[in-house]
């Protein structure tokens, strides 16, 4: 499950996660080797800087918000910085050119200025009581396309009638111009297809021909709120209406 980090331990793991390679072009590659091939204790590690080519291996050195530049003293030279965010009174401008005098850091990122990561929930003991296969439904959303969170809250809102998937897709077409474009097999693959290859089970099931129904094993009542939570903060979108809802049910 990814959350607003709390500290350097769980930024670096939103930072390994595949949305943030998606939203940063920024991937972990392993750690930092001396010439004698051995793992040096910092900078924290190579990632794989994927926003131009030819793609770069650069040294980063993590911080969850660091209040001066003494924090990164001992940390040697490295290429970027990833931050959460800035303590207060520590001027961004001040710090990047601290960074690039004693670390010859070029770059500093602060993960939330974007709003990718700024609307991602809270961390909370409470998250604990969702079941482990919801928080696997939220992790496969969050690497899709706005287009299928749209059809995931269709079908889950439906549950538990089943679903005509060919009225799903005329949905999706009034709606999302991508999918306007595609084949119909395309549109097949970009929907409910999709549904069917998740791990570790399909998020719908298959009842007979084109006729399809939520996975009861995601919890729908607990799934349809933590879609639309990801609808409003994380796709900036409203949730489909009640009758659109309504116009994928058989019968």
């Amino acid at each position: 499950m990814i959350h607003k980090p709390i500290d350097e331990m769980s930024l670096r793991h939103l930072f390994s996660s595949n949305y943030a390679s998606q939203v940063l072009k920024l991937e972990y590659w392993g750690p930092v080797l001396d010439n004698n091939s051995n793992i040096t204790p910092s900078p924290d590690c190579l990632i794989v800087d994927k926003r131009s080519e030819p793609y770069r291996l650069r040294r980063c050195e993590f911080k969850y918000q660091p209040s001066n530049i003494k924090e990164f003293e001992h940390n040697g030279n490295f290429d970027l910085a990833i931050i959460w965010d800035l303590s207060q009174g520590l001027a961004r401008d001040k710090i990047k050119h601290q960074l690039r005098e004693q670390n010859k850091c070029e770059e500093l990122i602060i993960l939330s200025d974007y709003p990718q990561f700024k609307k991602l929930p809270d961390y909370s003991i409470s998250d604990q009581l969702i079941s482990h296969s919801v928080q696997n439904m939220v992790s496969f959303l969050l690497e899709r396309e706005p287009h299928v969170i749209f059809s995931a809250y269709l079908i889950c809102g439906a549950f538990p009638k089943f679903i005509h998937s060919g009225k799903l897709v005329e949905i999706l077409v009034d709606n999302f111009e991508s999918i306007r474009r595609m084949s119909d097999q395309g549109k097949a693959n970009a929907t409910y297809s999709l549904f069917l290859q998740a791990k570790p089970r399909p998020i719908i099931e298959k009842k007979y021909g084109i006729v399809y129904c939520w996975n009861n094993y995601y919890q729908p009542k607990i799934s349809l709120n933590r879609i639309t939570e990801l609808m409003n903060t994380n796709f900036n979108m409203t949730t489909p209406s009640k009758d659109l809802v309504n116009r994928i049910i058989v019968g």
